[in-house]
């Protein structure tokens, strides 16, 4: 309380979180373990492109792009912050 840095609820993570526990709560009778799995994989992707202030969209495209073209690797959003060149994938 005596720290005004500190927000006295917790509103904001609440509704930044809203959209996964949404996804949770409708992937509760998902007959695919896997699919449960990658839907939460996506949702993390988005959330993180979002917090990093990317359009979702053009992050994943050029993820996926990136992983195409190095197997076993993937393009962090903030890689992609810092590398120019994966802007135009």
């Amino acid at each position: 309380l005596e720290d005004p840095r500190i927000p006295i609820d917790n509103g904001e993570i609440g509704r930044a979180i809203r959209g996964v526990v949404l996804g949770r709560n409708n992937h509760q009778g998902s007959r695919s373990e896997a699919g449960t799995r990658a839907s939460a994989c996506l949702y993390s992707l988005v959330k993180t492109a979002r917090l990093n202030g990317l359009e979702p969209t053009v992050y994943l495209r050029a993820a996926l792009c990136f992983a195409i073209d190095n197997p076993g690797q993937a393009l962090t959003p903030a890689m992609y912050l810092q590398e120019p060149g994966y802007h135009n994938q």
